[in-house]
């Protein structure tokens, strides 16, 4: 065996990260207001690049 075929024994199992926290209701209200307005504002005409 060689010296890197045993390191894997003696390495601690690798432990996946705490979830982050759950959104809070401010911002989730405020994310809802800012996609109401996307849509609000999407609902009007379509500019497109043309200046001609």
């Amino acid at each position: 065996m060689t010296p890197s075929d045993d390191t894997c024994d003696r390495e601690p199992p690798l432990r996946l990260p705490e979830p982050p926290p759950p959104p809070s209701p401010a911002l989730l209200r405020r994310a809802e207001r800012g996609w109401a307005e996307f849509l609000r504002r999407a609902e009007g005409p379509v500019r497109t690049g043309d200046a001609s």
